[in-house]
């Protein structure tokens, strides 16, 4: 009797404790500065997401192609933008932030022929099942210019305007094509995809960008430091 009376007694007092120990973990957490980032759907996903516990900040996260987040930016639903292109636009300032290398990728079983010369090369990359992200082939262009000096004459068997959904794509051996290197350690790592002629890459520039009004907010440089560490 005494035992289920001393019991009775702790077990409000530990449902007391539990409840004070979550306010205060709530009450901490709603302290910490509420940061908004807008940035490619593929981006956050496997560059930001990975690290945004260690922010010490709320993240509220706005995702889209660029042309949107800017959008988003000038709108001012978002601090800080990641950028894969300097779109003109007043008032806002941008800094470089990191290159992403895009490789060439094709299913683990896709036939990799040698060739002697670039001409070889470049009439068989064209002959291949390209997917690409949009009809305006801009990696693409891109790769082709840097390597082969000219555009491609090649048009793309299937659209895909989701760089996962491309991947998951190449995977199932629809084609091939240009695709971010961050995106890809652990589908080389289970030998789902594989890197072609890995000699020939192509880079891009991101960049960070925020309204210029706004650049010496405490919050901001915080988040912008936090976000070169990450990568």
């Amino acid at each position: 009797m005494n035992g289920t009376v001393a019991l009775s007694q702790v077990v409000p007092l530990i449902e007391a404790l539990e409840e004070t120990t979550q306010t205060l973990k709530s009450n901490a957490a709603t302290s910490l500065p509420v940061i908004r980032i807008g940035s490619a759907h593929e981006f956050f996903r496997e560059k930001l997401a990975p690290h945004i516990g260690s922010f010490q900040m709320r993240v509220i996260a706005y995702l889209g192609v660029a042309s949107k987040i800017l959008e988003f930016l000038l709108e001012e639903k978002v601090d800080l933008i990641v950028m894969s292109q300097k779109l003109s636009a007043p008032g806002v300032e941008y800094i470089p932030y990191m290159q992403e290398e895009f490789a060439l990728v094709a299913p683990p079983d896709f036939r990799e022929p040698t060739f002697n010369d670039k001409d070889s090369l470049e009439a068989w990359l064209c002959s291949q099942p390209w997917i690409s992200y949009d009809l305006d082939l801009p990696i693409i262009r891109r790769f082709w210019r840097e390597h082969f000096q000219k555009h491609p004459q090649t048009h793309p068997t299937h659209v895909v305007p989701d760089l996962h959904g491309v991947l998951k794509a190449i995977e199932h051996g629809a084609g091939i094509s240009l695709l971010p290197t961050f995106m890809l350690d652990d589908h080389l790592s289970r030998n789902k995809v594989k890197i072609m002629y890995p000699s020939y890459t192509v880079h891009n520039d991101l960049y960070l960008a925020y309204q210029v009004k706004n650049r010496k907010l405490p919050h901001l440089k915080t988040l912008i430091e936090a976000l070169k560490k990450a990568v």
